[in-house]
């Protein structure tokens, strides 16, 4: 890595198998979301890792998604296993969060995953066994994969700013998979919510604050 100043790029000369190349690395604190963005502008994805997302533009130039990485120090390693693309971990004392997932199972895969788009969540990613599922900033991971006695002791909660918009988008959603549920009601501990169960039985309240 090349020692620059900490308002400006970071410029790391890395060992590769592939034929030399300026490769540029897109850093964001929310990847999936980024991802989308540049999806629009006619990018491609190209291989998905535990850190970073590789991507192409429509010119053919391959460039990388990664999280924010700001070294405050020269400590450093090098991580992941794809062979064609390597990056560096910086020691960081930045301990601020970025998300929060849940795994939620699933008996048919496509199924639950069609039924939480029904219900205005996105798939941001998805391959056989694993979805990245959102709605704004709420996210989880859904995954085929599927315990009864886990299924139906697991249970969500999802914090809106009007619970009665969603009560009447997805009502009729619900119906529509064979789920019973009732209007949002006021509850003791100060929220207002209604609550469902998933094709799985995975628990779910919807509500809002009211105090």
């Amino acid at each position: 890595m090349l020692k620059t100043a900490p308002d400006e790029p970071i410029v790391q000369i890395q060992r590769v198998e592939h034929d030399s190349r300026v490769h540029i690395d897109i850093e964001t604190d929310d990847i999936a979301s980024e991802v989308a963005r540049l999806e629009k502008l006619s990018a491609a994805e190209v291989d998905r890792l535990e850190r970073w997302v590789v991507m192409q533009a429509p010119s053919g130039q391959r460039f990388c998604v990664v999280r924010i990485q700001r070294p405050v120090s020269q400590g450093m390693r090098i991580v992941g296993t794809n062979p064609q693309v390597e990056h560096v971990e910086f020691s960081m004392s930045n301990l601020a969060t970025v998300e929060l997932k849940a795994f939620l199972p699933s008996k048919d895969f496509e199924v639950s995953k069609q039924f939480y788009q029904d219900l205005g969540f996105t798939v941001a990613w998805s391959n056989d066994g694993l979805a990245y599922i959102h709605h704004g900033k709420a996210a989880f991971l859904l995954q085929k994969y599927y315990v009864k006695a886990f299924a139906e002791n697991l249970m969500m909660h999802l914090l809106v700013e009007d619970v009665e918009s969603w009560w009447a988008r997805n009502q009729d959603v619900l119906l529509r998979h064979g789920i019973k549920s009732e209007p949002p009601k006021d509850q003791p501990w100060g929220i207002r919510d209604f609550v469902f169960l998933d094709p799985i039985g995975v628990l779910w309240r919807v509500g809002q604050n009211i105090n």
